[in-house]
């Protein structure tokens, strides 16, 4: 990990995520859209879990479902940067 992804990853924790929904942001924010399914590869996280974050990130405004078939998942990119003008 960079020291630019790992102060990412210190200023999301601070904020509350989990590790998951930490991991899978990040995730999003270097690779674009990505599926659940696509997400637990990349990550070795179980799809269940993979739902269950991307939820979590969902309803905190830091990702969106695509309305694609299979679903797939984006960073929202400005609710992060109104996130860090905070910090």
């Amino acid at each position: 990990m960079n020291s630019k992804s790992g102060t990412l990853s210190k200023h999301l924790s601070e904020l509350g995520l989990t590790p998951d929904e930490v991991s899978i942001y990040s995730l999003l924010i270097s690779r674009g859209g990505l599926s659940a399914k696509a997400i637990s590869e990349h990550l070795g996280i179980i799809v269940n879990s993979v739902y269950r974050s991307t939820n979590a990130l969902i309803d905190k405004g830091l990702i969106k479902a695509l309305d694609v078939a299979p679903k797939q998942f984006q960073a929202v990119l400005k609710k992060l940067i109104q996130i860090l003008k905070n910090v």
